[in-house]
């Protein structure tokens, strides 16, 4: 009867296939819940909601029950605060005042975006909109304060047991067995009246579950006949059993990940490799120590606060006005009024940079599930997009779902105006999706990538991969299985001269010229046949097999490496095992 933080893809499949050759599954009945699932007001049944992440309660932020009153150990474990929960009266409400909400101001902004928190610009305001008396708030806030206070004075004295261990002063807490020691961010009562808030609405969710396939110390999966392992067979992850006993502690879930996935990894890669298998240091893969990993990583360059807010001011920068642009229709478009009418799961529309998008194909596959879309169905989602997605993500996973772009005026006959087709170099000609289909064969082989029109029937033979994996979109648009594997300047940097077009009708193409759109692509090299273009600051090469793996190498550290040799040799015990 509880909703879940998990999507509707989690749906046990690994542990079923594990069990259908006669893997032993393990602890499946420990199954953790989460005390603080946020609850959007205006869907409080919806059974998937997005978790309130434990910082949270880490940075100072009270939980409160109905009547405005603490009622638990905020930093307890999360049994034991959904525990409380149940003793106590909904809804239950996650507090956070000024000092707290600005040491996780990404957060509460992500949270506030998405719906499933509210900012209250005084105390005052949050009482009322709770229907307590602000005297009750203050006294809450006042007995907190009082207890941190007296803490701070005698660690170790109090009145009640403490968690994990000691007495504590804290008698909200204290009076369940587990007591409070830890305070941040507190505040006096006197302060409450005036002070700004973000709140969030909480409930229990199904979050984890310990139990899985069970597995031995090199991560193979044991037999449930033989209690051996299963020759091949290796599990890491969610879908293994037996690592976190019954009660998973926060953050070790991605630490199990990480460590049994290296487990993993070495295991299965000696199971194929036997004494050819080299030995290889953490510190060799991490290019001359684990302090290099992280100096390379950037994770000691500030607190992660820091470098999230960065990246959001950076990728709002770095906003890809050009392609904005050169996707969005030239005159008219969709007003905000008639966007708003599109907000089913059958017909949803979203704004990103002034573009409208219909993603309603697009929701079945969203990584983060449809509801992540869904909350900002019919409105503008640019602030909260750039949040968590780099600039370009749209024109690599999602490019057929612009339709056109925010404006005055509707399109003719209730669609999406006609693209118009940048300025391009002398020589460069557009071409139709009728005219693309018709070139599909090894000796005369086009296909289509962001709009661009590439004759690759020279590079057939020259592609790391293979000719079959152009050949199999010959005559069709790439883009979207393209751009999942290679970086956008690919094209310009190893076969710029396989560019021979646009997208796109001549009348279009005249149509761009003189509206004096900005050119899609650099000028042509010197030397060049016309038509030819080539990436800004792209070094001078010649397409071929020697410069495509060079810049596959010059891009993949130590630990794409490892990953990469890992996932290689994982697919072939897959597939090599049952045979």
């Amino acid at each position: 009867h509880l909703p879940t933080t998990n999507g509707e893809h989690c749906t046990g499949d690994g542990i079923k296939m594990g069990e259908a050759i006669g893997a032993k599954s393990i602890d499946l009945e420990w199954v953790q819940v989460h005390p603080t699932g946020l609850v959007k007001p205006d869907d409080p049944d919806a059974k998937i909601k997005f978790l309130a992440a434990e910082a949270l309660r880490g940075v100072g932020g009270l939980v409160l029950d109905a009547n405005g009153r603490r009622f638990a150990n905020e930093l307890g474990r999360r049994d034991y605060v959904t525990g409380e929960m149940w003793k106590n009266k909904p809804p239950f409400r996650l507090c956070l005042n000024k000092a707290a909400s600005d040491e996780i101001a990404w957060h509460c902004k992500h949270y506030t975006g998405r719906g499933v928190m509210k900012f209250y610009a005084s105390g005052a305001d949050l009482a009322k909109d709770m229907g307590v008396e602000l005297s009750v708030l203050e006294q809450t806030h006042e007995a907190h304060y009082q207890a941190a206070k007296k803490t701070e004075k005698d660690p170790d004295g109090g009145s009640y047991p403490a968690y994990p261990s000691g007495k504590s002063w804290d008698e909200a807490s204290g009076k369940t067995g587990s007591g409070k020691k830890f305070y941040h961010n507190i505040i006096p009562g006197s302060a409450v009246k005036s002070e700004p808030f973000y709140v969030a609405i909480i409930t229990p969710v199904i979050h984890y579950c310990m139990g899985g396939l069970e597995i031995d110390t090199d991560s193979a999966v044991v037999s449930a006949s033989t209690g051996k392992a299963i020759r091949g067979l290796y599990a890491a992850g969610e879908v293994a059993g037996g690592v976190h006993g019954n009660n998973r502690l926060g953050g070790n879930s991605l630490l199990d990940c990480v460590v049994f996935g290296r487990v993993a990894g070495k295991a299965c890669t000696k199971y194929m490799l036997g004494d050819n298998m080299k030995e290889t240091s953490l510190a060799e893969l991490s290019g001359g120590g684990l302090s290099g990993a992280v100096e390379s990583s950037k994770l000691s360059g500030g607190s992660y606060e820091d470098n999230m807010n960065k990246t959001t001011v950076k990728a709002a920068a770095a906003a890809p006005a050009a392609a904005v642009a050169a996707s969005a229709p030239s005159a008219g478009g969709f007003t905000k009024e008639e966007v708003a009418k599109h907000t089913t799961k059958n017909d949803c529309w979203v704004i990103l940079h002034d573009r409208v998008l219909d993603v309603t194909s697009f929701l079945s596959q969203h990584p983060g599930g449809e509801l992540a879309i869904l909350t900002f169905a019919g409105k503008d989602a640019t602030s909260e997009f750039d949040m968590i997605h780099p600039p370009d993500v749209i024109e690599k996973y999602a490019p057929d779902a612009v339709i056109g772009q925010v404006g005055a005026g509707a399109p003719a006959a209730g669609g999406p105006a006609a693209a118009v087709v940048p300025n391009l170099p002398p020589g460069m000609s557009a071409y139709t999706k009728e005219e693309v289909a018709k070139h599909t064969t090894k000796s005369d082989c086009w296909v289509i990538l962001n709009d661009k029109v590439l004759n690759v029937t020279n590079f057939l033979s020259q592609h790391p991969g293979g000719e079959l994996a152009i050949l199999t979109f010959a005559g069709k648009d790439a883009t979207a299985e393209f751009d999942m594997i290679h970086p956008p300047d690919v094209v310009g940097k190893y076969a710029p001269d396989a560019i021979i077009g646009v997208v796109g009708s001549p009348a279009a193409l005249e149509a761009g010229a003189g509206a004096g759109a900005a050119p899609s692509s650099a000028p042509a090299r010197s030397g060049a046949r016309p038509g030819s273009v080539k990436a800004v600051n792209a070094v001078e090469t010649k397409s071929s097999v020697a410069h495509s793996i060079g810049w596959h190498l010059q891009k993949m550290d130590g630990w794409t490496w490892w990953i990469f040799i890992m996932t290689a040799i994982f697919a072939l015990c897959v597939f090599l095992t049952p045979r």
